[in-house]
C-alpha cells in the first residue's frame, strides 16, 4: 500500500514538473477583444513607430484607416484566430498612377497584426520592423514566372518627350494601361498567393486572393490570420539579430545605464545633430539633443551623429523601484574644456601672455597651467642650478679637510 502511495506521489511530481516546464517554455496567448484592439490602436497613433500617420478608430469588427485625407476599411474577425482583411476593387479604366496606389495599400493588414503581437507584449517598432522583414523575405523567396513580367513604361509624364520604344508583347504604356489592367492584374497575381514567417516565429500567414474575375474588373483580397500558438517573444531576438546587431554593450563606443525618470546630460565640443536608435521608445531626447531622460524600462541602441562622426552608443534603462529624484548624470564626449557647456563647440581663441594676465580672474573655475618658459629663462635656471651644485659641494668639501 506504501508503495502505491510513493508511486501514485512520484507521479503527480512528475506531472506538475511538466506542466511548469510546459508553462515556462510557451507563453500563454492573450485573448484579443474589441477593447484591447481599441485600446492598442489609440497607443499605436501616439507612439513612434506610427511613422505614415494613420488616423484608426474601431468599430462593428471595422478598422477604419485615414492615411493623407484618404479613408481605407479592414474587416476584423476576432472569434477565432485573429484575421484582419482588405478588399481592393480593380476596374478597366484606372490610371497606372491610381492602380499602384491602391495596390500599395495590400500591406494594410500588418496593422492588425502589430496590434495583436503589442497585446501579446511585444513592442510596436519591433512587431513593425519583424513583419517587413519577413514579409519581404517570403516575397523574395517565391518563385516569379518570367513569362508573366510585365515592363510598364510611362509615356505621360516624360520631360523631353522621348517616349521608350519596345517590342516586348508584355510592355504596356501608361496612356494605355487603363485598357489592359484586367490583363496585367490577371498575369502578375495567382489565384492565390500565400506569404508566411514560418521560418521564423510562424506567428502569421498573409494571402491575397483574386476574386470576382470579369473582363472589366475583378477584386484582390488580402487577408492576414495570426497564429495564436506562435511564441510572440521570438520576435524581438530576431528583430535584435537584423537592427544594429553589430553595436553591444562590450563594443560601444558610449554606454549609458539610467534608471526611469533620470537623466543624463551629454557634453561634447561638436554639435549633435541627430541619432538612430533600435528600440528608441525607452528614452527620450531634447530638441538639441543634449540631454537624454528614460521614459520606460528597455535597452536602446544605435547611433549619434557628431559633428562628420558617429558614434555608437547603448543605453540600458532600469525600473525606479522606489520613484526616487535620481541624480543626472553626465556622458562626455571628447576632451571639453571645464567652462564649456553641453552640445556647444568650442570657439577657438588666440590670447597673449600680457592680455592673460590682465584678465579677471573667474572665481567659479579654477585653472593651473605651466609657466611657458623662454630659451633665455631656460638658461638662466641651467646656470643659477650649476651655481648653486658648486657652492654645495665647496662647503662640504671645507669640512671635510677641516675634520682631515
Amino acid at each position: 500500500m506504501l508503495k502505491n502511495k510513493n508511486i501514485l506521489i512520484t507521479i503527480l511530481l512528475f506531472t506538475a514538473i511538466l506542466i511548469q516546464l510546459n508553462t515556462t517554455c510557451f507563453a500563454t496567448f492573450i485573448p484579443v477583444t474589441d477593447e484591447n484592439l481599441t485600446d492598442t490602436f489609440e497607443k499605436f497613433e501616439s507612439s513612434e513607430a506610427n511613422k505614415d500617420n494613420y488616423n484608426i478608430s474601431v468599430s462593428n469588427n471595422v478598422i477604419n484607416i485615414t492615411i493623407d485625407n484618404e479613408n481605407y476599411v479592414l474587416n476584423y474577425d476576432l472569434t477565432d484566430k485573429p484575421t484582419f482583411s482588405f478588399e481592393l476593387p480593380i476596374e478597366k479604366g484606372m490610371s497606372y498612377e491610381e492602380f499602384k496606389k491602391q495596390t500599395d495599400n495590400l500591406i494594410l493588414p500588418m496593422l492588425g497584426y502589430i496590434a495583436v503581437a503589442n497585446i501579446q507584449g511585444v513592442e510596436f517598432e519591433d512587431a513593425s520592423i519583424y513583419f517587413l522583414l519577413s514579409y519581404l523575405e517570403s516575397s523574395f523567396n517565391g518563385s516569379l514566372d518570367s513569362n508573366n513580367s510585365y515592363i510598364i513604361i510611362d509615356d505621360l509624364n516624360t520631360e523631353d518627350g522621348t517616349i521608350i520604344e519596345s517590342n516586348n508583347q508584355n510592355t504596356i504604356y501608361t496612356s494605355e494601361f487603363g485598357d489592359r489592367v484586367i490583363e496585367y492584374v490577371n498575369a502578375i497575381y495567382p489565384e492565390t498567393q500565400n506569404i508566411s514567417d514560418a521560418k521564423g516565429a510562424n506567428s502569421y500567414v498573409f494571402t491575397v486572393e483574386k476574386q470576382d474575375m470579369t473582363e472589366t474588373s475583378c477584386k484582390l483580397v488580402a487577408t492576414l490570420t495570426v497564429n495564436t500558438d506562435a511564441d510572440f517573444s521570438k520576435l524581438k531576438e530576431i528583430v535584435d539579430s537584423f537592427i544594429y546587431s553589430d553595436i553591444t554593450k562590450e563594443n560601444a563606443d558610449y554606454t549609458i545605464t539610467l534608471k526611469v525618470g533620470q537623466k543624463c546630460k551629454i557634453k561634447t565640443t561638436e554639435k549633435i545633430t541627430g541619432h538612430g536608435l533600435y528600440n528608441g521608445s525607452c528614452v527620450e531626447f531634447t530638441n538639441d539633443y543634449s540631454e537624454i531622460t528614460a521614459i520606460e524600462v528597455g535597452e536602446a541602441k544605435g547611433y549619434l551623429y557628431i559633428g562628420e562622426e558617429k558614434k555608437s552608443i547603448y543605453i540600458t534603462v532600469e525600473e525606479n523601484t522606489g520613484n526616487e529624484t535620481l541624480e543626472t548624470i553626465t556622458l562626455t564626449i571628447g576632451k571639453i574644456p571645464e567652462t564649456i557647456t553641453p552640445n556647444e563647440p568650442v570657439q577657438e581663441e588666440t590670447v597673449t601672455q600680457e592680455q592673460n594676465n590682465n584678465k579677471d580672474k573667474d572665481n567659479t573655475v579654477a585653472t593651473t597651467e605651466l609657466p611657458k618658459a623662454g630659451l633665455n629663462n631656460i638658461m638662466f635656471f641651467i646656470i643659477a642650478g650649476l651655481v648653486i651644485f658648486i657652492i654645495v659641494i665647496g662647503i662640504n668639501f671645507k669640512k671635510y679637510r677641516d675634520i682631515r
